[in-house]
């Protein structure tokens, strides 16, 4: 990669940040072509993302839709798979603001995949929030309620744990509860609205959310004088408060309810005209929010590396490791057992000191290499510490398990490890524990079960392995 070319990127960011709009055009199209024509697509891919911010600056939604989807082939080759989810929300949600539908319930179902298959379930329930929320938009409401309930059942039992989950189970909430009062099922409506009081104690937003509902839920019943006393009361308190003028667009729907069920038309048009103009508004941010995400996705991936994975090796450490595998357990909820393996270099302070601490290195690298494979086949794998890996693994079935855990110490018995041109004995000792995945069991109690099945076979005599299902008594001792 040229540094001159990363050079003339950044030129390009300063002058978008500075919104030197004119400087910004007259060198785009030079430098774009310099990336082309020397296969710099990385660097090309966030070019495009900065003229895709440069549309949104200047309110040209119709440009930025022709624009993203000019380059989905490009981000999708180059792009790495988290930026390019991304990406194709931002280009969804584009096509949907100006009215095309065609193709969104398909790319969104592709990011819930997306999501399942790499343990990232805000991705998941985004997907799910934003197909269950255009179903609604185009009066589809039974169809929508699915969708929302999955997602629902996915924020649940995190939302105590993960500030991000906690609030999109707050929106989930408040989404059944806008669906249902559209389908006038005023009990279940009532029911999440009951669901979204706690949530108020938290946040001044949820507070003022909530009363919101509360008038809305009176309008659509035909308490209209109620409706309007809490209504203005609301309104009131935003025009004195500038920072709350983004709970605007949920007053004008209160208001818009309150004028259309008690028939006065006049009012309603008005009213309407100006929920049109604030969701726009408010969809542009979406969007903006999406692509200026993926701009800073790759210092992200950076931190995520320091943070979680291991320097030497590129597996994830420890703290990766356990985040990694809850996050499987939750998207697999299909498997009946968790197996988990401690695997350990024999002798490997002999190692060290006859060949050498870097044929050491080189040791575990090379089996760190191998154990990388079995990553594509659903293992997550790291090194735990030292000349010590741990992996984990799903399974429906217990001579499944047993036949993965022989063919991958096969496989690490062949192998043969070498340091420059010279041949080094090794042997390795593992032991693997599974426990059905219903039962609760902490990752961290698997890792010291699987460390005292290792052990057990280090008394014996090493260089085999061990598999031990766990009973319920073992895993709450």
């Amino acid at each position: 990669m040229s540094i001159g070319n990363e050079e003339y990127v950044k030129t390009l960011d300063e002058l978008f940040n500075s919104r030197k709009h004119q400087q910004f055009e007259e060198l785009y199209p030079s430098v774009e072509q310099l990336l082309i024509a020397e296969k710099e697509y990385e660097l090309l891919t966030k070019i495009y993302m900065l003229r895709a911010l440069m549309y949104y600056q200047l309110s040209d939604i119709e440009e930025l839709v022709k624009f993203l989807s000019k380059h989905f082939t490009l981000f999708r080759k180059y792009a790495s798979d988290e930026d390019f989810m991304r990406y194709k929300n931002a280009r969804t949600i584009a096509l949907e603001m100006n009215g095309y539908y065609d193709g969104f319930y398909e790319q969104m179902m592709e990011i819930k995949e997306y999501g399942e298959a790499h343990g990232n379930e805000l991705l998941v329930v985004n997907a799910l929030t934003n197909i269950g929320m255009l179903k609604v938009h185009t009066e589809q409401h039974t169809d929508a309620l699915p969708y929302f309930f999955e997602a629902y059942d996915i924020t649940l039992p995190m939302k105590d744990a993960d500030m991000k989950m906690y609030n999109n189970h707050y929106l989930i909430i408040n989404n059944l509860f806008a669906t249902y009062l559209r389908m006038s099922d005023f009990q279940s409506a009532a029911r999440y609205l009951h669901l979204e009081e706690p949530f108020k104690k938290c946040y001044p937003r949820y507070d003022m959310l909530y009363r919101t509902n509360v008038a809305k839920y009176y309008a659509a019943t035909n308490e209209f004088t109620e409706a309007q006393r809490r209504l203005t009361l609301l309104q009131a308190e935003i025009d004195a408060d500038p920072t709350k003028s983004m709970y605007k667009l949920e007053t004008l729907q209160c208001e818009n309810l309150i004028a259309k069920n008690s028939g006065d038309l006049q009012r309603q048009k008005e009213v309407y005209k100006q929920l049109i103009a604030i969701q726009k508004k408010s969809k542009q941010d979406r969007l903006l929010q999406l692509i200026m995400q993926s701009t800073h996705q790759s210092a992200r991936h950076e931190l995520i590396e320091v943070s979680q994975c291991d320097p030497l090796t590129k597996l994830w450490n420890r703290r990766g490791f356990i985040h990694r595998t809850e996050q499987v357990k939750r998207a697999n909820r299909d498997a009946t057992y968790v197996a988990c393996a401690m695997l350990d270099i024999d002798y490997f302070k002999q190692i060290n000191d006859q060949y050498g601490h870097l044929a050491g290195d080189q040791v575990i690298c090379q089996v760190a290499a191998l154990l990388k494979k079995y990553e594509q086949s659903g293992f997550v794998c790291a090194r735990y510490g030292g000349d010590e890996f741990i992996l984990t693994f799903l399974e429906n079935d217990e001579q499944r398990i047993t036949n993965k855990v022989e063919t991958l110490y096969a496989e690490l018995r062949q192998t043969v490890f070498s340091y420059n041109d010279v041949t080094i004995p090794v042997t390795l000792t593992m032991g693997v524990v599974y426990v059905m995945r219903n039962e609760t069991c902490p990752v961290e109690k698997l890792v010291s079960l699987a460390d005292c099945a290792m052990y057990e076979v280090k008394r014996n005599g090493r260089a085999y392995y061990v598999i031990k299902p766990i009973s319920q008594e073992e895993v709450v001792v």
